[in-house]
This record gives C-alpha cells, sequence and structure tokens, in this order.
C-alpha cells in the first residue's frame, strides 16, 4: 500500500506522494461544497483509513478505488438552521468511533458500521461548545471546553457528568488535552494561561516547574515511555517527563543560526513510527 502526504486547505484536500499533487474536492450529490465549511479534520482509524470531518458535521471517508472521498454521515438539520448541524470538535476513540461534538447534541459515528447502524445522538449535557477530548479508557472521557475540563462516562442512554472536585475548581480555556495512563495523569494546555496537570489519584491540579503563565499550549503529544512534548504558541516545543515532572526546552528556534526550526509558534506535532 502506497503511502502519501493528506493536508488541509482553503481550497480542498491535497494528496502529496512524493512528486507531485493531487487535490480533492468534496461533493453532496455532485455539487462542490463550500470548502470553509466543509473542511476541519483530518484522521487515521486503526486500519489506516483516511477520514474527513467538516465543520459542517459532514463526515468523508477516502475511498482508494475510485480515488475521491465518499460522504458517510451528514448531521441531519433541524428546520431551517445550518447552524444545528455545525460542530466545534471531532475525533476518533479507542472504540473507532467518530464523535462530532455540537453545542446541543453529538453523534457517534461507528467506522466499522457493518450492520448500517445509524449515528447515535446524544445530549451536550456540558451545554457549551467542546474543544477537546482525552479518553482515558473505553467508556470514560476528560472533556475540554472554554471554561475548563469535565469528567465525563459514557452509557447507553448518553453522557454522564462525574463529579470532580479538582476540576470543577478548574476554570480556564482549554485548547489541548493528554491523558498519561501509566501515571494517572491528564495534561492540559490552555489558552494563554499555559500547561496545567491534573493528578486523578490525588483529584487535584498542579502546574509544572516551568512557567507557561501567559503561553498558550497548541498541541500535547507522548514522545517516548514518559516523556511528554508540549508544543507553544511562541516558546518553541518543551518536553516533560510525566513521571519526574521535570521539563525542559527541547526545541527552540535561535534566530541568529541557520538551519533550525523555522519559528517558536508551533501549531501541531505529528510523530511516526520510524
Amino acid at each position: 500500500k502506497r503511502k502519501y502526504m493528506w493536508f488541509l486547505t482553503l481550497e480542498g484536500i491535497d494528496r502529496y506522494n512524493g512528486t507531485g499533487f493531487r487535490q480533492y474536492k468534496l461533493t453532496e450529490n455532485g455539487k462542490k461544497l463550500d470548502n470553509y465549511q466543509s473542511l476541519g479534520w483530518l484522521y487515521l482509524d486503526k486500519d489506516d483509513e483516511v477520514w474527513e470531518i467538516g465543520k459542517n458535521g459532514m463526515l468523508f471517508r477516502y475511498d482508494e478505488i475510485t480515488d475521491r472521498f465518499q460522504l458517510k454521515f451528514q448531521i441531519p438539520k433541524e428546520g431551517d438552521h445550518a447552524s444545528s448541524t455545525s460542530i466545534s470538535y471531532s475525533f476518533i476513540d479507542q472504540n473507532q468511533n467518530v464523535w462530532l461534538c455540537g453545542k446541543n447534541k453529538i453523534y457517534l459515528y461507528p467506522i466499522y458500521n457493518n450492520e448500517k447502524k445509524d449515528a447515535i445522538s446524544i445530549t451536550n449535557v456540558l451545554k457549551q461548545p467542546i474543544t477537546c477530548i482525552a479518553q482515558q479508557d473505553s467508556v470514560h472521557f476528560f472533556i475540554g471546553t472554554e471554561d475548563g475540563v469535565k469528567y465525563a462516562e459514557l452509557k447507553a442512554n448518553g453522557l454522564e457528568i462525574i463529579p470532580s472536585n479538582g476540576l470543577d475548581e478548574f476554570s480556564k480555556q482549554v485548547d489541548d488535552m493528554y491523558y498519561h495512563p501509566t501515571t494517572q495523569q491528564l495534561f492540559i494546555g490552555t489558552f494563554q494561561e499555559g500547561l496545567y496537570v491534573y493528578n486523578v489519584e490525588e483529584d487535584k491540579y498542579s502546574q509544572p516547574e516551568t512557567d507557561f503563565s501567559d503561553v498558550s499550549v497548541n498541541r500535547i503529544k507522548l514522545f517516548e515511555k514518559n516523556d511528554i512534548l508540549i508544543a507553544t504558541d511562541g516558546a518553541g516545543i518543551y518536553k516533560i517527563n510525566a513521571v519526574t515532572r521535570k521539563t525542559e526546552p527541547y526545541i527552540v528556534t535561535d534566530y541568529n543560526q541557520n538551519n533550525l526550526m523555522n519559528g517558536n509558534k508551533i501549531n501541531d506535532i505529528y510523530i511516526d513510527s520510524r
């Protein structure tokens, strides 16, 4: 199976094979969709199939045979209100369900839909836009918003918020999260208020030794066993050890030298398996 690089742009989806690009347009019933609303996130499932989730609530999967993106699911409109289908966040969980998170409802679409089941619709019990989600186990999730983090369990009848004194006291805008299962710690990246670490067992949060107080954290990724990379909006990339909490600069631009990273504003990190 060939390997490609995929890009989301304002013009659509681009695929790069190492020598050239191929552009893909998203369509519904043969009609080209508006790229601004149709594009949102690109994900790979566990079988390395490419999925595109639009902010307009449309879910596409790339089909290698037809060489195009096929519409697999669309959030139903409520009346004539297009805003009823818009989503603030999407991801694929460990159970291979695609989450499409709207302000009032969350839709769960099963990727392995052999029985042709419809997506499950559940109430967004947080009653506000979701900014990110970190999964703890098969049914428990940390859900980030502009006002903090909630701990929830996914049950047959929907999401149930589980009270947590530590998280209920946390009221900062959350941009990204990563849950480290070995240490049972949730790493929380905020908007312009740095990094926080929530200890599940102790039910309390704290900040690491390095001061990120005026920095936004854009992405948090596991690097190695206990080392986690923190991509910031202006301070480069830091590395924190989940066990010792030791924090150190990992990749930071020196504008006086050549052949280094282009800048310290890091929007995203991807770590391959090589």
